[in-house]
């Protein structure tokens, strides 16, 4: 539409500028007869080079897939991981209950099997008997 424009510096400026835009046109290279854009100087690159375009489209996508794998396995190892960190936590917390149990029964066997309680005297109780059970006593 540029040879049909009104405005005289908007048309070509002569017969051999229209013959270089055809040119191109049927080259599938970009004409000067309209500006051209990304999108439509893209759209020219891949029509000239359709291999290159096609290696490239599969490298995108190649990259994106890979991207995802990478991705999940890492998810997968950092729940995997927490899973055995809350474990070893746990298992920590039932040792220390359980020393923490053994420690105040041995506690009151001292205490109970002490020479003042077989003198008669009562022994003091210790801070922690609060915490012993009275059957532990």
């Amino acid at each position: 539409m540029k040879a049909l424009e009104k405005e005289r510096s908007r048309r070509y400026g002569s017969a051999s500028e229209l013959a270089e835009d055809v040119g191109r046109y049927l080259r599938s290279e970009p004409v000067g007869a309209r500006r051209a854009g990304a999108a439509y100087r893209l759209s020219k690159y891949v029509r000239r080079n359709r291999t290159a375009a096609a290696l490239a489209a599969l490298a995108f996508v190649a990259s994106i897939g890979f991207s995802l794998v990478i991705a999940r396995q890492l998810r997968d190892t950092r729940a995997s991981l927490a899973a055995a960190l809350i474990g070893r936590a746990q298992a920590a917390e039932r040792d220390l209950d359980w020393g923490l149990a053994a420690a105040y029964y041995a506690a009151s066997r001292v205490q109970r099997d002490s020479p003042a309680s077989t003198l008669g005297n009562r022994a003091q109780p210790s801070p922690h008997a609060a915490h012993v059970p009275a059957c532990a006593r």
